[in-house]
C-alpha cells in the first residue's frame, strides 16, 4: 500500500486528540501532525488498516502509532516519555 506522509489527509482520533493536549499541550493537533511528518517511520503500514509507528526524539521522546485508511492517516495514539529507539 502506497501513502505520502507528507501530502495525505491527518485525522486525529478522540483518544491521541485527548493524549495530545494531556502530553503535549496540542490543543488543535497541529504538534501531533508535525511530529508525525518529521519523525522516523519505525513501522510502516503493509495494507489498509494496519498500524504504522512513528518516534520523534528531536525535542521530546514522542511515539505516534497511526493507521491508513482509504489514503487518510489516522492518529491513534500519542505517548510520551518511554523509551523509544
Amino acid at each position: 500500500m502506497e501513502f505520502d506522509l507528507h501530502n495525505a489527509e491527518i485525522i486525529l482520533t478522540k483518544s491521541a486528540s485527548r493524549d495530545a493536549v494531556a502530553r503535549l499541550g496540542d490543543a488543535d493537533g497541529t504538534l501531533a501532525r508535525a511530529l508525525l511528518k518529521s519523525g522516523k517511520l519505525i513501522k510502516r503500514p503493509g495494507k489498509d488498516g494496519e498500524i504504522g509507528i512513528v518516534n520523534h526524539r528531536k525535542e521530546r521522546k514522542v511515539r505516534l502509532v497511526f493507521t491508513v485508511r482509504r489514503g487518510i492517516i489516522y492518529i491513534v495514539s500519542v505517548d510520551t516519555g518511554g523509551k523509544y529507539e
